[in-house]
């Protein structure tokens, strides 16, 4: 999670592409993630509420949080 909130740290501070031919809107982005990157996103956009509008999981492996899910912490759509 840690490496996931320092690119996050990095797009929000370099709005540009290298050839500044693009303009990131960094209002809330948008995080993704398969497998165990899938869980890795869930627990990165509860953390990162203000920086975060959206999580998609593909394939995800939940059981890390599981009891978090029956326990409603988290709503999946």
């Amino acid at each position: 999670m840690r490496e996931t909130k320092r690119v996050l740290d990095y797009v929000f501070s370099h709005p540009q592409d290298i050839s500044n031919d693009l303009v990131l809107d960094l209002e809330k982005v948008i995080i993704c993630g398969h497998g165990f990157g899938g869980c890795t996103a869930l627990a990165v956009c509860r953390e990162e509420i203000q920086r975060t509008s959206h999580c998609i999981m593909l394939d995800p492996w939940l059981f890390a949080v599981h009891k978090h899910i029956i326990d409603n912490r988290y709503r999946i759509e």
